[in-house]
């Protein structure tokens, strides 16, 4: 998995207020599309049906919420 040299502010901000980071999300490129697919981490899929996308911009977070992998 592709692991950044650095983290970004609001990442180190929660770091560092103690948050525990369980995961990342995927967004498409500039997020401009109707799909969650980039070159770096592939296409996220739906939870209930891996034959489809989880739709654009935010699929990789409604993906986690579907999943029920995060609290909403």
């Amino acid at each position: 998995a592709f692991r950044p040299g650095r983290d970004a502010s609001v990442v180190a901000r929660l770091r560092s207020a103690g948050a525990i980071l369980v995961g990342k999300t995927n967004t498409p490129e500039f997020t401009l599309a109707f799909q969650t697919d980039n070159n770096l981490f592939g296409r996220t899929n739906n939870p209930y049906d891996l034959t489809r996308t989880s739709g654009g911009s935010s699929g990789g977070a409604a993906a986690l919420i579907a999943s029920r992998a995060i609290p909403f």
